[in-house]
């Protein structure tokens, strides 16, 4: 998994430590290839939920992976994050809350503001802070998990505004 400069994944290092340290261990895993498969059945074995799934790789990517010594870093990746300047001096504050923490982490999207609010996919989303930039592009925070609000940032460091989802029944015409 190679991800262009600066963007939001997961660093090839840590994509191929996934695959090798914990995913290849999980009941049901596909391996490599059938010689390494042999009579292994996959669809038989495999008993995770995907909740059970998104808890181990939380424990893996924060517990586990930091912990390691990486010789690509140089170093244990906990170690460095505690040693950057930008940690250490405090100039990236920890989310206030657990929702700071969602719309910090969530998806990152750049959306037309309209009449109608913004649209993510064929969903549509509002909240009256929205309705004062209607023709302006405004950037939206996605929780993937919770599709029934969107946060949009309104103004730099000003935060971010809940814009909830609009039932089909409420939504305005196309124009």
């Amino acid at each position: 998994m190679l991800s262009p400069r600066c963007s939001p994944q997961l660093p090839v290092s840590r994509g191929v430590a996934l695959n090798r340290q914990l995913l290849r261990s999980l009941p049901g895993t596909t391996f490599a290839n059938v010689v390494e498969r042999g009579d292994y059945d996959p669809a038989q074995h495999a008993c995770l939920s995907m909740a059970a799934l998104e808890g181990i790789l939380v424990l893996f990517c924060v517990d586990y992976y930091p912990q390691r010594f990486n010789r690509h870093l140089g170093g244990r990746p906990i170690d460095l994050w505690r040693n950057d300047p930008i940690v250490r001096d405090g100039l990236l504050p920890y989310p206030p809350s657990a929702e700071g923490l969602r719309v910090l982490m969530g998806w990152t999207e750049r959306r037309l503001a309209t009449r109608r609010g913004v649209q993510i996919e064929h969903l549509l989303y509002q909240c009256d802070d929205l309705r004062a930039l209607r023709g302006q592009t405004v950037l939206v925070k996605i929780d993937l998990r919770d599709l029934g609000h969107v946060w949009c940032l309104i103004r730099p460091r000003a935060g971010a505004a809940t814009s909830r989802c609009l039932p089909p029944t409420l939504r305005m015409p196309s124009a």
